[in-house]
């Protein structure tokens, strides 16, 4: 339902501002468990979140394609069955 599709849409965007806080405070690079510098893994959970909130948001109708195809499926009248009037 659309409902299940926006819970998931705002989940990915509130995990998507954890993530954006966490770079902005600790960088691009972390210490490693070795004690070298790391991509910070908060970089692939934005990421990943970026992806989810993009793939939802298509079938929210939240981008300009995909709102277009929601309009053109919304105005197109169901085809009639022959068979029903039988």
């Amino acid at each position: 339902t659309d409902l299940a599709v926006l819970e998931r849409w705002c989940v990915a965007y509130e995990f998507w501002r954890r993530a954006v806080k966490n770079i902005t405070r600790q960088g691009n690079t972390i210490t490693g468990a070795m004690g070298g510098m790391v991509k910070n893994p908060e970089l692939t959970a934005k990421k990943e979140q970026e992806s989810e909130m993009s793939s939802t948001g298509a079938m929210l109708g939240l981008d300009p394609s995909s709102r277009q195809r929601l309009i053109g499926l919304a105005g197109k009248k169901k085809a009639t069955n022959p068979f029903l009037t039988i």
